[in-house]
């Protein structure tokens, strides 16, 4: 049933209307029909100078056409298309609303710009296929990552940026694989697994020099603020056995050295630190050396130990051998002394040297010195040792 009143624009004739048909009915007398006259008309250059700027509205909104595939049919002629063009550009007026209303009639497709929107003019027919589109849309947008490189490595962080400890780590090891590639390729040798053993020999083999200057690796040397540097920050965070290079063990930014978490930097074995100078150590920031191991703790001069938190040097001081305690400063050994257990106190003060005694044990608070045998209050003054 035709629910037009006579007199009205049929669709027929609306259609006749559009492909610049002669109808035979006055136009000026309908004001639908003079629209549409008006629409089939040769755009203006002030109408076509809005269509790059709708498109490129349209392609910012990561939009695909309409699954309705039969309203699309419905305006399929050249003089159709102008008239989409029109109303884009008027979206692009009114707005990013309004350019998702003129993506819905599915005809915002201007050929002069479909070698770049494939993905955009295909229907959708499934949500699979959907995502797909989605994903290749993003993809063809300026600026856009996916997060990994074509060869499925993660992808790697921005070039020239600091790495965190766990990024640097993945990274070293990627120097480390990349330096016995360059070996094998040279005497024909086989590349095996990268033990902690290969780590270290690659770190140590000069053709890290040439592979380390590599772009993949510009982040690492902006990290250890030196391509010098990289060496011996990678050994660190892979913690093995010893640095490569540990007489610049100090040139490491301390910014960088700081950052290494504590579950890495508790696993760095005390042997690498051996052969490291007393000025290079004296250089590492005190929140790194903090997260080292009481072993590796043990080693470093008196002078490194003196630097540290009470709280990290109460841990160290029973591991310290009788001459590393002698060189502590009486109120440094206080600090540190103060709420140990009294068996683990007794030790300490055992293998303290008298005169070093003496000047600690009157910092210690009286209950601490209750319960120390008294063979080791011998020297104290005689009014401390008579308020015990």
């Amino acid at each position: 049933m035709n629910s037009l009143r006579p007199g009205r624009l049929r669709r027929p004739a609306a259609e006749q209307l559009l492909d610049g048909v002669p109808t035979g009915r006055p136009v000026g007398g309908d004001p639908l029909a003079s629209l549409l006259a008006a629409a089939a008309a040769p755009p203006h250059t002030a109408e076509q100078a809005g269509e790059d700027a709708a498109i490129t509205a349209f392609r910012a909104e990561h939009l695909v056409p309409a699954s309705n595939l039969g309203r699309g049919q419905m305006i399929k002629s050249p003089l159709a298309k102008i008239l989409t063009m029109k109303v884009g550009a008027l979206a692009l007026a009114l707005g990013a609303g309004g350019v998702a209303v003129a993506a819905t009639t599915g005809a915002f497709t201007p050929s002069g710009h479909a070698s770049t929107t494939g993905s955009i003019t295909t229907p959708v027919a499934s949500g699979s296929q959907a995502s797909g589109s989605h994903a290749s849309v993003k993809a063809s947008m300026p600026g856009t990552h996916t997060g990994a490189s074509a060869s499925g490595h993660a992808a790697v962080p921005t070039v020239g940026s600091i790495l965190s400890a766990v990024d640097a780590a993945q990274v070293c090891r990627e120097l480390a694989g990349k330096v016995e590639r360059t070996v094998a390729s040279t005497d024909g040798s086989a590349v095996a697994i990268m033990t902690e053993t290969g780590l270290q020999n690659a770190l140590d083999n000069p053709a890290l020099s040439q592979v380390v200057d590599n772009p993949e690796f510009v982040s690492l040397v902006a990290t250890a603020e030196g391509r010098g540097n990289a060496p011996d920050y990678c050994g660190l965070v892979l913690h093995l056995a010893k640095l490569a290079s540990p007489a610049t063990l100090g040139n490491l930014p301390g910014s960088a050295l700081s950052a290494i978490p504590a579950s890495i930097a508790s696993q760095i074995p005390g042997s690498a630190l051996t052969g490291v100078p007393t000025s290079g150590l004296s250089k590492l920031p005190v929140r790194f050396l903090s997260k080292l191991s009481a072993p590796a703790l043990s080693g470093l001069p008196a002078s490194v130990l003196a630097e540290l938190p009470a709280s990290v040097l109460k841990g160290v001081l029973p591991a310290l051998p009788a001459g590393a305690l002698a060189q502590l400063p009486a109120k440094v050994l206080a600090g540190a002394m103060n709420g140990m257990p009294t068996g683990t106190l007794t030790g300490v003060v055992s293998r303290l040297p008298v005169g070093l005694r003496t000047q600690t044990l009157p910092m210690l608070p009286k209950s601490a010195l209750a319960g120390l045998p008294k063979s080791l209050l011998a020297g104290l003054p005689g009014s401390l040792l008579s308020s015990l």
